[in-house]
């Protein structure tokens, strides 16, 4: 659970001088029926409440609250107690804290018993964004390694771990790929609306798209968020071909931006520190790009604005891409964006070439 590939987490086991083993949690495939009667035993009813408000809340969270905290919670003890992990370890390094049960109860008991938790920076959703300083992950990390930020005292600089699994390939690039912000899975911090809100961004970004010049429009490929692939998948790709787009058949980013001439994301992905980092010529579109960023690194984002990466205006990004179209390098290239990029990079995004020994090394002095 650290982001890193499977290969990559061998080699820094053996820099750290730990026999290399292949610890993994199971998935959690016991979906118990809701137990009303288990349910109705808290007694939040004997509370004292000072309006009706409070009195319908006290009423609905024992109904609302996961099977892993009630129905599931023996089941999840007895097989995390039963895995072969250790049980004195000198740290937890993991980039996940909330998408795995058996990974968070064994990380819940550690930390009872004040072992150093160790978060690797997995994606956007870090102490850059101010909601960050609400997550169970920044309230539990002794350390957070960081992309090249600090904001917090624990905040630790790294370097971007994400494309240490990514070797740039010298094929012919002629699409331009849209990736789409998530539109049925609800973001953190969001409620039931955000998804209908977004599916109407995905419908002013189709219209405006359908602008460009047909030698362009062709070439643009969508590629749907992963959550959106389940159920309702077949409703946003033909909603996507009706107005003359293509979607990827592929969904490895990677793979992707193999065969795409420049990219346009249209919510905060990590997909765009990813290609800044790697240098791939790369369009963001955002309402509202510096809302959620702490004030010490809006300026940060300003070099992205400058340099015409980050618009807050479709019209002007589709005007500009029509104009530099016939030779993106030679903007992208240009010393104004490369100094601009150099520069966002180094405050944000730091590249280091496959270097687990960095990791390492940085671990060994945090932990020692």
């Amino acid at each position: 659970k650290t982001c890193l590939t499977f290969l990559e987490e061998k080699k820094l086991e053996l820099k750290l001088g730990l026999l290399p083993k292949r610890r993994y949690f199971p998935d959690e495939n016991y979906f118990p029926k809701i137990n009303l009667k288990l349910r109705n035993k808290l007694k939040l009813d004997k509370l004292k409440k000072k309006n009706i408000f409070e009195d319908l809340i006290l009423y609905l969270v024992p109904l609302y609250l996961p099977a892993m905290a009630i129905e599931n919670f023996s089941f999840i003890l007895k097989h995390t107690e039963n895995l072969s992990l250790q049980s004195k370890p000198r740290f937890i390094l993991t980039s996940f804290n909330s998408f795995d049960n058996f990974l968070n109860f064994y990380i819940s008991k550690k930390f009872s018993e004040k072992v150093p938790i160790i978060f690797l920076q997995h994606g956007n959703i870090s102490s850059l964004d101010i909601k960050y300083k609400f997550t169970t992950e920044n309230k539990i990390a002794k350390f957070l390694l960081t992309w090249g930020h600090k904001n917090y005292k624990k905040d630790v600089k790294l370097f971007n771990v994400n494309i240490m699994k990514y070797k740039i390939k010298k094929v012919k690039k002629d699409q331009i790929g849209v990736f789409c912000h998530p539109l049925r899975q609800h973001a953190c911090f969001s409620d039931i609306s955000q998804s209908l809100i977004n599916e109407k961004k995905l419908n002013y970004t189709i219209q405006k798209l359908k602008k460009f010049d047909e030698k362009i429009k062709n070439k643009i490929h969508f590629n749907l968020f992963p959550g959106d692939e389940a159920v309702e998948r077949n409703y946003f790709t033909k909603k996507i071909k009706k107005n003359g787009f293509k979607t990827f058949k592929s969904k490895n980013f990677y793979k992707i931006i193999d065969n795409t001439k420049i990219n346009l994301f249209l919510y905060d992905s990590t997909g765009i520190y990813e290609s800044l980092a790697l240098n791939i010529p790369t369009f963001a579109y955002f309402e509202d790009p510096l809302k959620t960023i702490i004030p010490k690194y809006k300026k940060t984002f300003k070099y992205l604005i400058n340099s015409k990466i980050l618009f807050t205006d479709l019209d002007k990004l589709i005007y500009h891409l029509e104009k530099i179209w016939p030779n993106i390098n030679e903007w992208w290239k240009s010393s104004t964006v490369q100094k601009n990029i150099k520069c966002f990079n180094n405050e944000v995004n730091i590249n280091s070439d496959n270097n687990v020994d960095k990791i390492a090394t940085k671990l060994r002095s945090l932990t020692s």
